[in-house]
């Protein structure tokens, strides 16, 4: 089970241009992403694995942030957007189980968010501003970083 103490967190992502309505829903693709981080003093404040895998994409993100501006040139924001986030459970197989969807909403020079999971409430994020010249992951980036504002990232 990936909640192991020392194990990584093993994640994937999907970016989808449009509001997600429901199963058997198709949106276009926008972008995917993927990574791993350890998590090894936090988790017992992430008892959740959704939180640990957002937390494990803010991790990635943010490293990757500090080499490339836009994270993702090629993938333009969309007014709305849902973002799939999976638990990678077979490396081998690249199998993923849905941990969470956070559906983002531009408006003006905001991102409004909120969060679903499976075991948990749906949770709204406060607005967060974000620049014309950011990228769909860079979006993404500062809704983590307003849902974990603990973290000192770029």
């Amino acid at each position: 089970m990936d909640h192991a103490e020392g194990r990584p967190i093993l994640w994937r992502a999907r970016v989808h241009a449009g509001e997600y309505l429901g199963e058997g829903e198709a949106l276009p693709l926008l972008s995917t992403a993927s990574g791993e981080a350890g998590l090894r003093d936090v988790r017992q404040l992430l008892p959740s694995p959704a939180a640990c895998h957002l937390a494990a994409m803010l991790i990635n993100l943010s490293e990757t942030s500090r080499a490339y501006y836009p994270l993702e040139p090629l993938a333009t924001p969309c007014p709305l957007m849902s973002v799939f986030v999976e638990r990678i459970l077979n490396r081998v197989t690249n199998e993923g189980e849905l941990v969470a969807r956070v559906d983002i909403v531009l408006e003006g020079h905001f991102a409004y968010a909120s969060i679903t999971s499976k075991s948990e409430l749906r949770t709204d994020v406060a607005p967060v501003a974000y620049d014309l010249k950011d990228g769909v992951w860079d979006i993404v980036l500062k809704v983590l970083k307003a849902i974990f504002p603990m973290h000192r990232g770029p």
